[in-house]
This record gives C-alpha cells, sequence and structure tokens, in this order.
C-alpha cells in the first residue's frame, strides 16, 4: 500500500474591499482587498489541513499588495465584512460608517499600545548603549548580524554622541 501526499496546495479567500488606497506600483487609486492565502497538507491530492496562512491586504488593479500580521489581519477582515454588507444592502451607509468608527477607534488604540511599547523598548536599548564602553560598541557594530536592529541604531546613536563630545 502506498500513499501521495504533498504540501503547499494554496487556496485563496478574498475577504472582499477593505479601502479606498493610492498603489505605488500602477498608481490607481482603488478599494484594495483582503486576501487570506493558505497552504495545505493534501493526501491524494485532496487539501486535509491548513499548514500556513499569509495575509495580504492589496490593489486589485495590479495585485501589488502589503502582507499583514494577524492582528491587522482581524481589523481588516472585519472592515472589509462591513464594507461586504454595505454592498449587498444589508446594511445602511449610516450603520456602515457607525460600525467603522468603532473598528478604527480599535485600531487606533492598538496603534497607540504598539507605539508606545517601541517607545520603551527604545529607550531600554539606549539605556544598554550607554552602558557599554567605546570598545565594546565598535565590536557591537562590526557584528551588526548578530544584534537586534534598535541596538544597533542606539550603538550608533551613542558613539556619535561620544564622538561629538570628544570634540567639543
Amino acid at each position: 500500500m502506498f500513499f501521495i501526499f504533498g504540501w503547499n496546495h494554496t487556496k485563496t479567500t478574498n475577504y472582499g474591499p477593505v479601502e479606498e488606497h493610492l498603489c505605488k506600483n500602477c498608481h490607481n487609486t482603488e478599494f484594495w482587498h483582503l486576501n487570506k492565502i493558505s497552504s495545505y497538507f493534501t493526501l491524494f491530492f485532496i487539501p486535509i489541513f491548513a499548514h500556513d496562512n499569509d495575509y495580504w491586504f492589496h490593489c486589485p488593479t495590479c495585485n501589488y499588495g502589503i502582507k499583514l500580521n494577524n492582528v491587522d489581519f482581524l481589523n481588516y477582515k472585519s472592515i472589509a465584512e462591513i464594507n461586504s454588507a454595505f454592498l449587498e444592502k444589508s446594511i445602511t451607509d449610516e450603520e456602515r460608517i457607525i460600525q467603522l468608527d468603532e473598528i478604527y477607534k480599535i485600531i487606533e488604540k492598538n496603534n497607540e499600545e504598539k507605539n508606545n511599547k517601541n517607545i520603551e523598548e527604545s529607550k531600554n536599548w539606549v539605556k544598554l548603549a550607554s552602558e557599554k564602553t567605546t570598545n565594546e560598541l565598535s565590536i557591537i557594530l562590526e557584528n551588526t548580524n548578530k544584534y537586534n536592529p534598535a541596538f544597533i541604531i542606539a550603538a550608533k546613536s551613542e558613539i556619535s554622541k561620544r564622538n561629538s563630545s570628544d570634540n567639543n
């Protein structure tokens, strides 16, 4: 007995229009769409289960797009569902606007939290770089692929700050 199995059979799910966007590639202004691309493990050429998902916000004209993380995908999915309901005339424009406002408030709050987290992390990297000797910072800058990019930026900034204070 033998089994025929495989993987990376893909299935694309289009969730519909999200928001109007100017495409950097084709320069059209269109309602960009949201897609989920699932890669499946197959048995006898039948998709059994998804082993990987990619989420894309893309131009419907040229398919240029932005890969999304899971949180952004879920937010955009909610927007696409509201827009689809409006296009299908199951909600009014006023209801659509109210629902979109609620989602945009959630997105804004999430972005604010993410920015605050990034600011805190940056402060920690700057503090860590300030505690290093100039020789240690030079060694770090010679091996940039071994360190967090935010730490590399903080190390460069610290060396520049030290060099400018040495020149004064």
